[in-house]
């Protein structure tokens, strides 16, 4: 072998060797970056309206069977759905956003815009239809045309919630007569008649009462309204004659209001305190209750009373999406998935027991548990399978909750203070939602 050759086969040795070197190293670089990226940054999720503890305990079922016991996970949790909106928008803003945050179905925020679309491959939308409740199919799966359609799951939900009547049973012991509001406003009669010294269920002066935004959002919904846009006169006489028809004024009301509102209470803080005989409420409500005492005996629950006619049944439930700029995308999907699964969501809700199963066999798994250990009140008691259950979309929740209550105690003029009211809701989320119109007054 002469000289050239020999080092020509050195030289190309050499080379092979750096190759090979170079492959090594880039390759347990790149293996080194995916095993630590899903573990060396802080994962942040934002809850909203339940505890951090409990939800924790969520979570640490989920590092132990995804095998990520190491992973640091940071968890906010906000009651006040005002202040966590401009929280979120700042955090967006400084580049500080969570991996995952949770938004309301009852309007199409604007943060979805920072949310990423969910890989089908990942979250089946035909998952989604075939496994939990209907109205989620409705709500979180939205498609694009490309060269052919594709769907996708954009938000994942792990439970619901729907708005019954508590009831003292001790004073209010038929409960045949609380399934209508025709049959229920004889029970309101009887009180104001034998029993002027008790108030039968709180229906008016509306800032003093619990979930009144969704309670008034209800009696809308009598009339097969799903969006606050098809809201014209023709509707909301028919749905606000509903109400006015079955509310009545009761000899207490104006007194106990003003008590109410100077010591910052609400009407369930009468109930408990026996003074009030039902109220309108989530399942949620239980916790509530239980912080200060009610008789495990006397506290019932029935579904909200239907109206004359069939109408829509309003849900309540927050969803969790994925914050775009997310450099987490791969532990995010992993808890995703881990929540979408059926024994993940029955741990979800084992934990946070108030919540309906947004998964059909969970439902039927866990409907006989009780809400809560101090109360006789099971899962079921918040499900009517009969009903037509729906989302609502307030176009901006803060805004329709905060003003809604405020417009309808008044019978002479609440046809005029509504269609204000969606006039003014209308003009401000073109503004906030579709930035246009930007210097028209709202007001």
């Amino acid at each position: 072998m002469n000289n050239k050759k020999i080092i020509f086969l050195a030289i190309l040795w050499v080379i092979v060797f750096i190759i090979i070197t170079v492959i090594i190293i880039w390759t347990t670089w790149n293996n080194n970056k995916k095993n630590t990226s899903i573990v060396s940054n802080n994962f942040k999720i934002w809850i909203l309206d339940d505890s951090i503890e409990d939800f924790n305990l969520f979570l640490e079922e989920f590092k132990k069977d995804s095998g990520l016991s190491n992973i640091t996970v940071i968890v906010e949790s906000f009651s006040d759905y005002s202040e966590y909106n401009k929280a979120l928008a700042s955090a967006i803003i400084k580049w500080e956003a969570p991996d995952l945050y949770m938004l309301n179905n009852n309007e199409k925020s604007i943060f979805l815009e920072n949310a990423i679309w969910i890989d089908p491959s990942i979250i089946s939308p035909d998952d989604l239809r075939t496994y939990f409740k209907p109205f989620f199919g409705d709500d979180l799966i939205m498609s694009v045309w490309e060269e052919e359609k594709t769907e996708f799951v954009v938000w994942v939900p792990f439970g619901f919630e729907t708005m019954w009547l508590y009831y003292n049973f001790k004073r209010v012991n038929d409960v045949k007569k609380l399934w209508s509001f025709p049959k229920l406003q004889e029970v309101i009669s009887d009180f104001n008649d034998n029993k002027p010294w008790y108030t039968a269920l709180w229906i008016w002066l509306w800032t003093t009462v619990e979930n009144s935004e969704d309670i008034i959002t209800q009696f809308i919904m009598s009339s097969w309204i799903k969006n606050i846009s098809l809201l014209w006169s023709a509707e909301i006489n028919s749905s606000f004659s509903e109400y006015f028809d079955y509310a009545s004024w009761d000899n207490n009301y104006i007194k106990d209001h003003d008590i109410l509102s100077k010591s910052s209470k609400s009407n369930l803080d009468y109930f408990i305190d026996w003074n009030i005989s039902m109220v309108f409420g989530y399942p949620r409500m239980l916790n509530k209750i239980a912080e200060v005492w009610f008789s495990k005996n006397f506290l019932r629950v029935t579904n909200f009373p239907d109206f004359i006619n069939e109408s829509e049944t309003l849900v309540n439930y927050n969803y969790f999406v994925l914050n775009k700029n997310s450099i987490n995308k791969d532990l995010a999907y992993t808890f995703l998935s881990y929540l979408f699964s059926e024994d993940w969501e029955k741990s979800y809700i084992e934990n946070l027991k108030h919540y309906i199963p947004a998964r059909i066999s969970v439902y039927s798994e866990l409907k006989d548990n009780d809400i809560h250990d101090d109360f006789y009140i099971k899962l079921k008691h918040f499900y009517n399978s009969e009903a037509v259950y729906s989302s609502f979309n307030k176009w901006i929740k803060e805004l329709y909750d905060r003003d809604i209550s405020l417009i309808i105690d008044s019978e002479a003029s609440y046809l005029e203070k509504v269609l204000s009211f969606v006039w003014t809701l209308k003009c401000k989320s073109s503004k906030i939602i579709n930035l246009e119109n930007l210097s028209t007054s709202c007001e």
